[in-house]
């Protein structure tokens, strides 16, 4: 399986043009990737700005063949440690999220995280409504109408980030297809950092 992913992120972004970047150890990812990224927002569809890769450590299970049966089926014990693993870093400008990306690891059990910004999903809603404001780099400085301001983020569900990360997970080289899709191998979103709001 990892070695069908690294064949199809390298066909995916042959095929799409997308630059490619190894990252070195003291490297900031977001500041190496943030030319690309607003390259593609320039652009004003989404798409995949770069590709990122990396090596790192991460708690992974190993498989240690163990014995055959008298009837030749093999038996394996499986342990867990760490091992410095490739991680493919998808970042992305997305019409309505703004900057994301992807963070895929190429070994079992192909764990997933993604980083979405709420302020930058309310600022395209201000926008989409005609609501002007002034922008900080992680939030809201100004706003003309704070209180319409505030329903938008309000309106900020679960179901919203669930469908945009859904959208990017079917349209990225990744470890599972859909025929493991279906088979019940599958990712599930959990949120493991949520802040928001607006201030007076």
């Amino acid at each position: 399986i990892g070695t069908r992913l690294r064949r199809s992120v390298s066909r995916f972004a042959e095929d799409n043009h997308i630059p490619t970047v190894r990252f070195g150890k003291d490297d900031r990812k977001i500041e190496v990737m943030q030319r690309y990224v607003r390259a593609q927002a320039r652009t004003g569809r989404s798409g995949v700005a770069a590709i990122g890769t990396a090596q790192e450590i991460q708690n992974v299970f190993l498989a240690t063949l163990r014995e055959r049966s008298s009837g030749g089926a093999p038996s394996y014990a499986f342990t867990k440690a760490n091992r410095p693993i490739l991680v493919y870093y998808f970042y992305l400008w997305d019409e309505g999220f703004g900057p994301a990306f992807l963070k895929v690891f190429a070994y079992f059990p192909y764990p997933a995280q993604i980083w979405v910004h709420g302020h930058e999903w309310a600022k395209r809603q201000c926008g989409k409504a005609g609501i002007g404001y002034r922008e900080l780099s992680n939030g809201f400085a100004a706003c003309d109408d704070p209180a319409a301001l505030q329903k938008i983020c309000d309106a900020l569900r679960p179901a919203t980030i669930e469908a945009f990360v859904q959208r990017w997970l079917h349209r990225l080289p990744l470890p599972f297809g859909p025929d493991d899709q279906r088979a019940g191998y599958w990712w599930e979103l959990s949120m493991r950092q949520v802040a928001g709001g607006v201030d007076d």
